[in-house]
């Protein structure tokens, strides 16, 4: 539904390019939510503006910036949430701040489950940073049920399965398709879907193996020491901070794809799995901001007192750090550039093609279905054949 109100300035547009413009409108705001979380914590907007950079220019997150999925509003609203947590950390008085985030959280839970894995994190800071007057029973409430209002949006699906649609998921028509739908109940249990079977624990560690390699090949080998950096800065100087962050990172990193077990097996599998780890990036990209934070510090500690460089001298050397996210962003524009990408296009004109009319196309699978229904209800493709799937 909101996607829908933000297509709508992109009129006299084809459908397909209004849906992924709004995906670069909604990663768009990501960069920006990270870029006021950073200049919250540390205060500065040149190392805010260093951690969305990175952000923004790695490979990852620059593809899905234009590829419409369900993630990308997903970590607008766990920004919000954290932005909303923090302020309120900072400032015990905004309570509001704090019913706000879990807000934003219970939307982003309800959005896409794997957000679920942020919750112990925002539990520990409320937790450490509550005091005795925050874990008032009518304080908790509230926050349970703003959490859970969340689940509001999920009525629309009843108003889906009678408005006549061509296609509708799970065609929720009671409780029990409406709880198969927010649990994800096709989609298996402890692996990525319910036909997946038979990886034991050496298969899962590779999964774990592979995130890191797919990591440091995103966000280069300079990403990755500043944000070794960040990680053991925050441990000595802000352990609060660095148990929310480190436990978000291994939530929605390593642990999620140990959990997952995506089975590794040719290269478009590989596609599938890499778009879930989104919800760690936006966590490396803050330790990464607190790296250069730590290095600037030291400089100022070690060097610039000693040598009495003045304070625009400063400035100009940490500005030059933003050098490395924009050669990331250099090396990375081909791995992101799909303006002449019309695989998919092709993919589902070639299977519209292949029925003689007046025929029945059947569909299996979401890569051959998505592609072939766009091209078939929306683009007229094919239309003298009978499409189900």
């Amino acid at each position: 539904m909101d996607a829908k109100q933000v297509s709508r300035f992109f009129y006299d547009t084809p459908f397909v390019f209004k849906a992924n413009a709004v995906s670069a409108v909604y990663m768009a705001l990501t960069v920006v939510l990270l870029n006021l979380l950073v200049l919250r914590l540390t205060g500065s907007k040149i190392i805010s503006l260093f951690a969305s950079l990175f952000l923004g220019f790695s490979a990852l997150f620059w593809l899905y910036a234009h590829s419409a999925e369900v993630f990308q509003l997903t970590l607008v609203l766990v920004l919000l949430a954290m932005n909303f947590l923090f302020s309120w950390s900072l400032n015990k008085s905004k309570i509001s701040s704090l019913y706000f985030s879990f807000l934003f959280l219970g939307l982003a839970v309800f959005h896409h489950q794997t957000a679920i894995l942020f919750l112990p994190s925002f539990l520990y800071l409320f937790l450490k940073n509550g005091g005795k007057s925050y874990y008032k029973i009518a304080v908790i409430v509230r926050l349970i049920l703003l959490f859970f209002l969340g689940f509001v949006p999920y009525l629309f699906v009843f108003y889906a399965a009678n408005s006549g649609n061509s296609h509708n998921w799970e065609n929720v028509t009671g409780i029990v398709s409406l709880l198969r739908m927010v649990l994800r109940v096709d989609y298996g249990t402890f692996s990525a879907t319910s036909g997946l079977v038979g990886f034991d624990i050496l298969d899962r560690l590779l999964k774990v193996i592979w995130y890191f390699k797919f990591t440091i090949a995103d966000f280069s080998i300079l990403g990755i020491i500043f944000f070794l950096i960040g990680f053991i800065y925050l441990y000595f100087k802000k352990r609060v901070w660095f148990w929310f962050f480190s436990t978000a990172w291994f939530l929605t990193g390593p642990f999620f794809l140990f959990y997952a077990s995506f089975p590794f097996v040719e290269s478009f599998l590989k596609g599938v799995s890499e778009r879930f780890l989104l919800g760690s990036y936006i966590v490396i990209a803050v330790f990464i901001g607190f790296g250069l934070l730590a290095c600037d510090q030291f400089l100022k500690s070690h060097f610039y007192r000693r040598f009495k460089v003045h304070e625009m001298v400063q400035k100009i050397i940490l500005l030059l750090f933003l050098v490395i996210p924009f050669s990331l962003g250099w090396a990375n524009y081909l791995k992101a550039d799909l303006s002449n990408y019309v695989l998919g296009k092709v993919f589902s004109e070639d299977i519209l093609s292949s029925p003689d009319p007046p025929g029945i196309l059947f569909l299996q699978s979401d890569t051959a279905s998505f592609n072939t229904q766009y091209s078939h209800f929306v683009e007229g493709v094919g239309s003298g054949n009978k499409v189900v799937g």
